[in-house]
């Protein structure tokens, strides 16, 4: 293969991978986004084939992440058409519902997409970013020789030298390594010294689910079309509620009075709803309130026998984290939402 036979797009948002201490080798307490996307590459080992180009989006704490960076990207990544694979550099605090996102938006023939971040800033003793960075752009290189041999692309996450689906992993801990995981089908691949192992055939991605969930999955990208196509949409307002011992109810019917759109119940066990909770559900839902619940845990998804008739749709066939669900049902609401 020729030199720079491919083009690869890395589009910065900013986050702990681009992060500087407030202190000489500090952990925590840095400051998110400091360094421009440039300054990280510098000095990096990248693919002798690939050609690179960059774009700082954003530089932002991903804590502080809205739908209008999400515009920001898709917008810079359609204004530069001849990459063949696109890196997105981002904080890893809501990194999840970023590749979540691009997840529902991405379509198989489009150029595949791969996220990173990195857990220590950027000036940190033993900082991750740099190897999260040169491996993005291994897996981007892999995964546009595939596409361009005619495979389906996909959104994907590598950190820690693992790759999973961007459908797929959670941040599981706030600051040991490592600190994300798929909790229930593991990694897709590894990344090791720049080479990509894939341990399963990433063609088999995007493979459709059971039938039945054929319709929820098009009323998914339904929604992430209208929301794409109109950005000045209002964002629909839903909450997540936390169903603990002795929860109080009035949370509900006080979020009703305030406009909410649609709540994801966190339920206890198998998805279920505390009895003292039921008539404010029931009212809510009464009210046009679109209401699904799922369950608290972070393993596993709830088994359908025994579940409320509200249940979150298990479209995905796997385990969807609450922020992954509110996402679907943000999607959900803005799909049937009137022109």
């Amino acid at each position: 293969m020729p030199e720079t036979s491919l083009q690869l797009g890395i589009f910065a948002l900013g986050g702990t991978i681009a992060g500087t201490a407030n202190a000489p080798g500090a952990t925590v307490g840095y400051r998110a986004g400091a360094l421009d996307i440039s300054e990280l590459l510098r000095g990096l080992p990248f693919p002798a084939h690939c050609a690179l180009t960059a774009r700082q989006v954003a530089a932002i704490d991903s804590k502080d992440l809205t739908a209008s960076h999400w515009h920001d990207l898709l917008d810079a990544m359609d204004a530069s058409p001849g990459h063949q694979a696109a890196v997105v550099t981002h904080g890893t605090d809501t990194l999840e519902e970023t590749a979540h996102w691009l997840w529902r938006l991405h379509a198989p023939g489009q150029r595949p997409v791969v996220l990173t971040a990195a857990m220590r800033p950027a000036d940190a003793p033993g900082a991750d970013g740099p190897g999260h960075l040169v491996d993005a752009l291994a897996l981007a290189a892999d995964l546009a020789q595939r596409h361009a041999a005619g495979q389906p692309s996909a959104v994907w996450v590598t950190l820690h030298g693992q790759i999973w689906r961007g459908l797929d992993m959670d941040k599981t801990r706030p600051y040991h390594l490592p600190a994300f995981e798929s909790v229930d089908s593991g990694p897709w691949g590894l990344v090791e010294n720049s080479h990509v192992r894939w341990l399963r055939d990433p063609a088999a991605a995007l493979q459709p689910g059971p039938q039945d969930h054929a319709q929820a999955l098009a009323t998914l990208a339904a929604g992430a079309q209208r929301w794409r196509q109109d950005r000045d949409a209002p964002w629909p307002w839903v909450e997540v509620i936390y169903a603990t011992a002795q929860a109080d109810p009035r949370l509900i019917p006080a979020l009703v009075q305030a406009g909410v759109q649609g709540l994801v119940l966190a339920g206890l066990g198998n998805a279920q709803v505390p009895q003292r909770w039921e008539a404010a559900v029931e009212a809510a839902r009464a009210a046009g309130i679109t209401v699904w619940a799922s369950s608290r845990c972070t393993r596993g998804q709830p088994v359908p026998a025994g579940q409320p008739p509200f249940s979150a749709p298990q479209h995905s066939g796997q385990f969807l984290s609450l922020a992954r669900l509110r996402l679907d049902l943000c999607l959900t609401l803005l799909a049937f939402r009137r022109a």
